[in-house]
């Protein structure tokens, strides 16, 4: 977090200038080339913001970056929104985007780990969503923990899951919601 918060400042000069080479019509080589480097130090910045609990602001960042990002970008990207979407309880939005994400690129074994993080998060989400009846919400909670577990099980399955990330599956608060299913408890005792 607090190394997001350092990062900030570097990322918002590394913006600045290459929106001027992005402006500058002149070459359009140069041109594409800086795009790219937008789209990346926009996608960095949006994971530093909403490693500091400033999720408005990483899902415009990442808005931005969808906006010109190549098609094998996108998918990290719209990942990326998804979680931010589930963190500020826009659960509904963040499942859409993680079911947008796969269709775009199939059953990409690298999407999944992101993919059930972002569910997690969707399921602690609507668990704490008022508006919604409890019966309703207990059946969506049901689901957007087994649709996380799921793509946990894809990444294993693919052999996709990393130590890093049963760490995080193991430490990180936002996969409290599903880290006690009998499956994930399974994860942690076959690594």
């Amino acid at each position: 977090s607090r190394s997001s918060e350092e990062a900030l400042p570097w990322l918002n000069k590394a913006l600045d200038r290459l929106s001027l080479v992005v402006d500058d019509k002149s070459n359009s080589n140069t041109n594409s080339m800086a795009q790219k480097y937008v789209v990346a130090a926009l996608s960095k910045r949006a994971e530093c913001f909403a490693h500091t609990q400033r999720d408005s602001e990483a899902i415009r960042d990442c808005d931005q970056a969808l906006g010109l990002a190549d098609r094998e970008d996108r998918h990290e990207l719209i990942i990326r929104r998804a979680k931010s979407l589930a963190a500020l309880g826009e659960h509904e939005g963040a499942v859409e985007d993680v079911k947008n994400s796969l269709a775009a690129v199939g059953k990409a074994d690298d999407v999944h780990f992101h993919a059930a993080w972002a569910m997690s998060v969707a399921k602690r989400a609507v668990e704490t969503d008022d508006g919604i009846p409890a019966p309703e919400k207990d059946k969506l909670a049901k689901e957007y923990g087994r649709l996380a577990v799921e793509h946990l099980l894809a990444a294993e399955q693919a052999a996709a899951l990393t130590r890093l990330q049963l760490d995080d599956l193991r430490r990180h608060a936002d996969f409290a919601p599903i880290r006690g299913e009998e499956s994930v408890q399974h994860l942690f005792q076959n690594q």
